[in-house]
């Protein structure tokens, strides 16, 4: 099983991003963020294994760190 550690936006910078993405594609730029339909995101890691309660514990830690 794949695995990934991402972040997510808020609602309001979710709306920003995805009008900004509406833009470049109206102006013929890109149009691959709106064929992806997925959530803008940051994705600090991926991994193709990983010790699944070993990580979910490290990141709780790093939560607590970080808040």
């Amino acid at each position: 099983m794949q695995y990934a550690i991402e972040l997510y936006y808020d609602k309001k910078t979710e709306k920003q991003l995805f009008d900004l993405s509406k833009k470049i594609a109206d102006e013929k730029i890109s149009t691959k963020y709106l064929e992806w339909k997925t959530r803008p995101h940051l994705t600090l890691a991926c991994f193709n294994d990983v010790d699944e309660a070993c990580c979910i514990d490290k990141l709780k830690g790093l939560h607590k760190t970080i808040r």
